[in-house]
């Protein structure tokens, strides 16, 4: 609040004083404020410390409604990124257990002498299939071909989050009959 203050001893006096001081009985007055008495404003309506101090305190609130923006924007993010790991946990650990409950083939077909064969073709219920193909639960019709062999059939009932185990599948040599036709005199 301004007040004019006494330049010869420092009373203050109402802004609206007129007259001589009542202290020394001096007229020669100037403005101060009542919270700075001992800045001389001169002829100032309103005091810079108290309009600086207002301005301050302004900043600081300003500044801490900053941080408080920027606290729950950190904590927003930190939930989000929680949520996130959350899912991603759940996802895998649920996407870990369907993928246990599945059915894989594992099978290997060989020569009764043990010889690998390359070209064997394994059908699961009429579709075609190899080792490490997921196949569905149930009663199963898994028919093994390969050229120069028998055909070998084999029905199997598979239960869920078992590998069908085949092991080693041997298969026999065709004993076909063999007709051979020629245009050419053989004796």
């Amino acid at each position: 609040m301004i007040k004019k203050k006494c330049n010869e001893c420092g009373t203050l006096s109402p802004a609206n004083h007129t007259g001589a001081c009542k202290v020394c009985s001096e007229n020669d007055w100037s403005t101060a404020c009542e919270k700075h008495p001992d800045l001389n404003l001169g002829g100032a309506s309103s005091c810079q410390m108290c309009e600086s101090e207002q301005e301050i305190v302004k900043l600081k609130n300003k500044e801490k409604s900053w941080d408080d923006g920027l606290s729950r924007a950190r904590l927003k993010l930190l939930g989000r990124l929680a949520c996130f790991l959350m899912v991603l946990c759940a996802g895998g650990y649920f996407g870990y257990t369907h993928l246990k409950s599945l059915n894989v083939l594992k099978v290997t077909v060989s020569t009764e002498g043990g010889t690998p064969i390359k070209g064997a073709t394994i059908k699961v219920n009429g579709t075609v299939s190899r080792s490490g193909t997921i196949v569905p639960t149930g009663n199963l019709k898994i028919t093994i071909s390969a050229k120069g062999y028998d055909e070998q059939t084999l029905l199997e009932t598979l239960v869920i989050g078992k590998p069908l185990s085949l092991g080693v599948i041997k298969l026999k040599r065709s004993l076909g009959n063999v007709h051979v036709t020629s245009t050419h005199n053989i004796q």
